[in-house]
């Protein structure tokens, strides 16, 4: 009689646990897809450069869900255009510290370190970043671009050239770096490459470079005030 009560509680347990696993198991399930929704709605909401509702849904999808790495990278994108710059940093800091693999994070982070009050001790910090960056994905063209920006910052032209090439090989926001080449080539007194640049350039895009228009380069917009 001992045997079969031991037998019949044992039985109890193992449904009590199954349960427990699926009960789990559903509500991972449902907290994934919670934040699967928090995220595209945010997604919908930096489209329309509605940033407040886009850091909403970005943080409601990763209360949900904390290894939804593309919503802590847009978050992280949201709050650098609100100009919430050292909470941009913490959530790329954070990704790093989670993926040390992650060059976009490493990019990121370094921007901030360059454009948003830099001084030297930044600048050095957002190379390591970059170079580091590079090593882990050499086709990563926004760190072949910030490198290159930071090079011309310290008055490296021929670094900030190779790099600048090397971006645009990798075929990321052409005309911004046919620009920058054409304003490097310019100044180093190549006119005849800075020609062939501009020349690369489309219509519109030759006459914002020459001043006349502002057409930035990302969406949402926001102004630089670090490296120029």
């Amino acid at each position: 009689m001992k045997n079969n009560t031991g037998y019949i509680s044992m039985k109890v347990w193992v449904r009590v646990i199954i349960m427990a696993v699926l009960l789990i198991s559903m509500t991972s399930c449902s907290s994934k897809e919670e934040s699967l929704k928090y995220y595209s709605i945010g997604l919908k909401a930096y489209s329309e450069k509605n940033l407040k509702i886009a850091i909403e849904n970005f943080e409601k999808a990763i209360d949900q869900d904390k290894k939804n790495i593309s919503a802590r990278n847009m978050l992280g994108k949201s709050y650098y255009y609100s100009q919430r710059f050292e909470d941009s940093k913490k959530v790329f800091d954070d990704i790093v510290d989670d993926f040390p693999g992650n060059a976009s994070a490493h990019v990121w982070s370094a921007r901030i370190l360059m454009y948003e009050n830099p001084t030297p001790e930044k600048v050095k910090e957002a190379k390591e970043k970059l170079l580091y960056a590079i090593q882990l994905d050499d086709a990563n063209p926004d760190a072949h671009y910030h490198l290159a920006k930071l090079y011309e910052y310290e008055g490296n032209v021929v670094n900030a050239l190779l790099e600048y090439n090397s971006a645009l090989k990798l075929g990321s926001q052409i005309s911004r770096i046919h620009k920058d080449l054409a304003t490097l080539y310019k100044k180093a007194g190549m006119e005849d490459r800075a020609l062939e640049h501009m020349q690369a350039l489309s219509s519109s895009d030759r006459i914002a470079a020459s001043g006349e228009t502002n057409n930035e380069e990302e969406v949402p917009k926001k102004k630089k005030k670090g490296l120029k």
